[in-house]
């Protein structure tokens, strides 16, 4: 498709054109003519990627048709190549090129939200003293442009020669004399005969026409921005599709994991229930029995709780505040008193700065972080859980150490994912903890990694904004 607009350009530029401006400056119109103006021309290229050359070009005298064409073929063969990351940058600057050579005071791009029923300004280039109108132009509703709205999904363009045309309604005048628009075009982009947005120019200077060939140029710029607008949504499709495939494997890890945690006490309390029934069980029996059942009860709601907690985990913060991460530690060891004094944990904090997050979900992350740390020293060796950290320009770092028999490296990128417990075999719970702080550091804008700590064990270390 793209490689199509090239060859339309590309079979014009071998026309021999002259500029013929007639007595109202501003109104233009091209002929056709023999011989080679050589020196009307400006070399797209340098146009590019020369300030100098493409200032050389603004306004309506240099805007000679030639250049125009060889204008629009660069562009065209930009398209193909930028980098999707750049292409914010690279409709930016077609505007302002295409905008330069038009001689018109404002060029945007508005895209359609069809589900929304709203269009958006996403991109504007301004001439100099001509005011910005992006930021009022967002999330619009069609209905206040629906004459608009319908000859753009028809594929027609929109023209106002005039904005003070008395056989224009009296409201549209009124608009387009606040904004100060005297004459605008504006030309759909479609995209398999779809209207996805459209691309347009605002006149500020006096009246302006577009002759049949100004529409045509115009109009292969606005099928260059649709095939670049096509790009992206390709290339947004690839990714959804990769992040579904991605959701798709942690659906079947969660199955198996819920299944494998659920099933141990379902089948346990089925079992204590089953023998309840039996009616010359004595007393004593009894309370075994249902003590046991409702343990494994117990463990059940834990399983739901922290798959709950994992969910969560993803979802947005609330907003960030200064927090003293000391204060954060405490908070997190008080939640663990019981299993800590159980162990007889050694817990080293050091001093700690000031971190910006929601003091809630990072005391989540630290007291899992502690929790994971004594789970997994095995009963025989004393739990040792050292945290350290440190500020270092607008970050701070925080590390949690264990004595613990840590993570092998080929494992640690596998215990970063959800459900996985082949980093350490024969750990309980569904592998929901690291990769649930990581969510939450995530969210935060920071980082979590894994290596092994001086005392043996793991280390984990965070990145988080200093407050």
């Amino acid at each position: 498709m793209v490689g199509a607009t090239i060859r339309t350009v590309a079979a014009r530029r071998g026309e021999l054109w002259s500029h013929v401006q007639g007595s109202v400056g501003a109104e233009r119109r091209w002929r056709r003519a023999g011989g080679d103006d050589a020196a009307g021309r400006v070399s797209s290229g340098a146009l590019m990627h020369d300030g100098r050359e493409e200032q050389a070009a603004v306004g309506r005298s240099a805007a000679e048709p030639p250049a125009f064409e060889r204008v629009l073929l660069d562009l065209a063969v930009g398209f193909v190549n930028v980098p999707l990351e750049r292409l914010d940058e690279a409709i930016d600057h077609t505007l302002r090129t295409i905008g330069q050579l038009s001689g018109v005071g404002r060029s945007y791009l508005f895209t359609y939200d069809w589900d929304q029923q709203t269009a958006t300004n996403t991109h504007e280039w301004c001439a100099p003293g001509v005011r910005p109108v992006i930021d009022d132009l967002q999330q619009l509703s069609v209905a206040r442009m629906q004459d608009w709205v319908d000859r753009h999904r028809a594929g027609e363009p929109v023209y106002r020669e005039d904005t003070s045309d008395p056989a224009l309604e009296a409201a549209e005048r009124d608009e387009w004399a606040a904004q100060g628009i005297t004459a605008l075009i504006t030309l759909p982009l479609m995209s398999e005969g779809a209207c996805v947005g459209f691309v347009g120019f605002d006149v500020v200077d006096g009246p302006r026409s577009w002759d049949e060939q100004d529409r045509e140029l115009l109009g292969v710029f606005a099928e260059l921005l649709a095939h670049a607008e096509e790009r992206r949504t390709m290339e947004r499709v690839r990714e959804a599709a990769v992040e579904l495939a991605a959701a798709n494997e942690q659906l079947t890890a969660f199955a198996g994991a819920v299944s494998h945690d659920l099933k141990a006490p379902l089948t346990t309390v089925r079992g204590m229930l089953s023998l309840l029934q039996n009616p010359r069980i004595d007393e004593q029996r009894r309370v075994e029995l249902l003590d046991r059942a409702l343990r494994a009860t117990r463990r059940m709601a834990g399983m739901i709780d922290r798959l709950l907690a994992y969910a969560a985990a993803g979802r947005e913060i609330g907003d960030p505040v200064p927090l003293p991460l000391e204060r954060v530690v405490e908070v997190a060891i008080e939640h663990l008193a019981l299993p800590i004094q159980e162990r007889d944990v050694e817990v080293d904090v050091g001093t700690l700065p000031v971190v910006l997050g929601d003091e809630v979900r990072l005391v989540e992350v630290v007291q899992n972080l502690v929790a994971n740390a004594v789970q997994h020293v095995p009963a025989d060796r004393r739990p040792i859980v050292v945290i350290r950290g440190h500020r270092t320009g607008d970050t701070v770092v925080v590390t949690v150490a264990d004595n613990g028999d840590g993570i092998a490296v080929e494992d640690r990128a596998r215990a970063l994912r959800s459900f996985e417990r082949a980093a350490r075999p024969g750990s309980p719970g569904a592998g929901l903890g690291l990769p649930m702080c990581a969510r939450i550091v995530a969210a935060h804008g920071g980082t979590l990694d894994l290596s092994t700590s001086s005392l043996g064990g793991l280390l984990v270390t965070l990145q988080l904004p200093a407050g």
